[in-house]
């Protein structure tokens, strides 16, 4: 028995492989400014939210003391 060729499971499997395979290539071709030109979906979210956040944590952590809840998250309420 030959294991790397059986033909009844590749013609199964090639109709799935060419549906992966559009399937990406329309997604390069939708997103293809994202994949080439090094472009972030979340825009400014990250400066904007994320920055601040390890700004925080990162200061409360130098002061030996463990932020257990953000003040500036959900407008200060645990």
């Amino acid at each position: 028995m030959n294991c790397l060729f059986l033909p009844a499971k590749t013609a199964k499997y090639r109709k799935n492989l060419l549906d992966i395979g559009l399937i990406f290539i329309s997604n390069f071709f939708l997103y293809h400014q994202y994949w080439l030109h090094n472009k972030f979906f979340t825009g400014n979210d990250f400066f904007n939210q994320l920055v601040p956040l390890i700004n925080y944590q990162s200061d409360c952590l130098r002061s030996f003391s463990f932020p257990l809840w953000n003040p500036f998250v959900n407008l200060g309420h645990p």
